[in-house]
């Protein structure tokens, strides 16, 4: 178990690196239970360890070396104590505000369905007592990371998604209340939270319909098929792309539709995969949307990665259109430039 423990660990920190908070937080509420903390200085927990780091070792030394300076930090000058005092206060609002919206509408339904058994507080067995009060522990330790990683560390990028570690608040509720919790509410809970999924379904279903005809940036819509096409069209065959990602995510899109190639985002440029062995083209591409002056800041940021392009920002460039489906009354536009030669390590 403490094998599986330990891969699951190292999956988990590759899928988001958040991940460690969890398991930070998890090591720190283990150590308030004996039993728990007796179980941590076993040899299996070594070896689930030994598990974990192969898998993530590798990762950590490629951000070592590629991941820019102060990623996760707040990047400008040093505050003074109130300025900073201010800032400690909003980012924590922030994040208090984020962990409300990540329980929506789970908690207003939760709260709906079972306002008499928060009401009454019942007692619980040793048991269901021994479990809740380690998710306690836990909770508590995540919310002392993240006031020193917001106090400490400075850290001013918090995001909803990174709240997925609260996740284990739902058993929590279930464990704390569910004495003086009926079958009728039970039932009533699962229909309700089974209906919202259905809604959410239905949602996005009504939004791929809805939104091209009441909004222009559909983002969601963008035919990367038929830009793909009509890049192909206007000459380029393979080599390395190079993508700005404000508003629509370029590169992610284009990497599926070039697999011959290399795509590199701007919005990671230390991120470049190794050319092949045939140099080829370079390609610079930008949405026309969401950023003032893209093509400057396109040129700019792949001037200034390495790939070093050294590229005019007079560069000739030409601009191509699709329609968005599903009514074809809206069209998004992308421009780019195409040096056949290549720039730079860009070929």
């Amino acid at each position: 178990m403490r094998i599986a423990f330990g891969a699951a660990l190292g999956f988990g920190i590759l899928a988001k690196y958040s991940f460690v908070i969890f398991a930070i937080a998890l090591v720190i509420a283990a150590m308030f239970d004996r039993d728990k903390r007796r179980a941590m200085v076993s040899p299996w927990v070594a070896l689930g360890v030994a598990v974990t780091l192969p898998l993530v070792l590798p990762q950590f030394a490629w951000l070592a070396e590629h991941a820019p300076s102060q990623h996760l930090v707040r990047g400008n000058q040093p505050l003074d104590w109130i300025a900073n005092l201010g800032r400690i206060v909003e980012t924590t609002l922030r994040v208090a505000a984020s962990t409300v919206a990540f329980f929506l509408p789970f908690g207003l339904i939760w709260l709906v369905v079972f306002w008499k058994a928060v009401r009454q507080l019942p007692a619980q067995d040793i048991g269901t007592a021994h479990h809740a009060r380690f998710l306690e522990h836990l909770f508590l330790a995540i919310a002392a990371i993240a006031f020193v990683a917001i106090a400490v560390v400075q850290s001013d990028r918090p995001r909803s998604h990174y709240l997925f570690v609260l996740v284990p608040l739902v058993p929590y509720l279930f464990l704390r209340f569910g004495a003086a919790m009926t079958d009728r509410q039970v039932r009533r809970y699962a229909a309700l939270i089974s209906l919202s999924g259905v809604v959410l379904i239905g949602t996005l279903v009504g939004k791929y319909f809805i939104e091209p005809l009441i909004h222009e940036d559909c983002e969601d819509h963008v035919p990367y098929d038929t830009f793909a096409d009509k890049l192909r069209e206007a000459g380029f065959k393979r080599g390395t792309i190079f993508a700005y990602f404000h508003r629509d995510p370029l590169a992610g899109n284009l990497r599926v539709r070039f697999p011959e190639s290399r795509v590199v985002s701007a919005k990671h440029p230390g991120a470049i995969p190794p050319a092949g062995e045939t140099p080829g083209q370079c390609l610079i591409i930008w949405p026309l949307k969401g950023a003032e002056d893209p093509k400057s800041a396109t040129i700019r940021t792949a001037n200034e990665s390495r790939l070093a392009t050294k590229l005019s920002y007079e560069i000739p460039s030409k601009v191509t259109s699709a329609s968005l489906p599903p009514w074809g009354n809206r069209r998004n536009q992308i421009g780019f430039a195409l040096i056949e030669g290549g720039a730079g390590d860009c070929r």
